[in-house]
């Protein structure tokens, strides 16, 4: 089914790191020279208006060169980073790069993850490269640690952060990653098969085809109720638009058991004969998944839960039936940007 993840990574993580001040390094100092100014302005009344002008000259030539510095690879770009996401928005876009292009997205509060697919072909039952992107603070767990950027080996900068490549893979095994700091204290990771020639340009190529310059919602075209006492944790939504934007779903849970959650969203009709009843209507049902088979918009509808000692299926199928569409399946401006009633 695409990409899956629990958000028991989000539920380990981990401890913050350590913040890189911006360079200092340059061989003119502003405020000297605005002290300069200042006492040139006290000598010569007269020429006050000249001094504020040799002043301002000195700081827009110098303010400049600090700027770079802090741009120079190796060193932080100064960029903030929220310490968690809204579940509701997507934190970053991403093009098609190093021959793979977007398939599934999926939002999260402390990380936001997008599946790639290779280029050129058909949506793949599994895609076959990824993009990770963590909240300030927050890293992947890597065998019972904390994920240390000092593990890496120093790999070109993606715009004007710093870059290293992995030792050992976050995203999966017999892969090739390479993660950069997109903002303070924050990280980010590219990850492809290692099997593929040119891996590292490769993963490098598709770090740099991310964008975190914006922040759209995300759009469903249904809602639910939420049970009692279970929070968002993701919605999972197609990324490319060759595929049908209507396949969502949302993930559900709590802080408490982030390994256990309930999925809800649409699927194309299903074929198969109902064997039971869900809100009057006709439905499969087995131990952990509920669909009914035709809820409007020649869609069927299931919840399922990877959990059933947490998840009774009557509680799945309690999910499923409170699932009501948005206005006109074929309309996406009539979707919901928030799918909880």
């Amino acid at each position: 089914m695409g990409m899956r993840s629990s958000e028991e990574e989000d539920a380990r993580l981990l401890t913050p790191l350590r913040e890189v001040a911006p360079g200092e390094d340059t061989t003119v100092s502003v405020e000297r020279a605005i002290t300069a100014g200042r006492r040139k302005q006290r000598g010569r009344r007269l020429g006050g208006a000249c001094a504020v002008a040799v002043v301002v000259a000195l700081v827009a030539a110098v303010l400049p060169g600090i700027v770079r510095s802090w741009n120079d690879p190796g060193e932080l770009t100064v960029t903030s980073a929220p310490a968690e996401f809204d579940v509701l928005h997507q934190r970053f876009t991403a093009g098609s790069a190093g021959g793979f292009a977007p398939y599934a997205y999926e939002t999260g509060r402390y990380r936001q993850r997008m599946d790639l697919k290779l280029a050129g072909t058909a949506d793949p039952s599994a895609p076959v490269a990824a993009i990770a992107l963590y909240a300030r603070g927050q890293v992947p767990d890597v065998g019972g640690r904390q994920w240390d950027p000092g593990t890496g080996t120093p790999a070109p900068a993606v715009g004007d952060h710093r870059a290293v490549y992995l030792g050992a893979p976050v995203l999966g095994a017999d892969r090739t990653e390479l993660a950069w700091e997109w903002a303070d204290g924050a990280w980010a990771f590219a990850s492809v098969p290692s099997a593929e020639p040119d891996a590292k340009a490769k993963a490098h190529h598709v770090a740099e085809s991310v964008a975190v310059d914006t922040n759209p919602p995300v759009r469903v075209p249904f809602t639910i109720i939420a049970p009692e006492n279970e929070r968002l944790l993701g919605v999972v939504t197609p990324a490319s638009a060759a595929t049908d934007q209507t396949a969502a779903r949302l993930v559900l849970g709590t802080a408490a058991e982030p390994r256990a959650t309930m999925e809800v969203g649409l699927s194309a009709p299903v074929a198969y004969p109902a064997n039971s009843v869900v809100d009057g209507r006709p439905a499969i049902v087995d131990g952990t998944s509920a669909t009914i088979l035709d809820v409007g918009g020649h869609r069927s509808a299931k919840a399922s839960t990877n959990d059933s000692r947490k998840y009774a299926v009557e509680q799945v199928k309690a999910l499923v039936a409170s699932l009501r569409l948005t206005g006109s399946i074929a309309d996406s401006r009539t979707w919901a940007e928030n799918p909880l009633r």
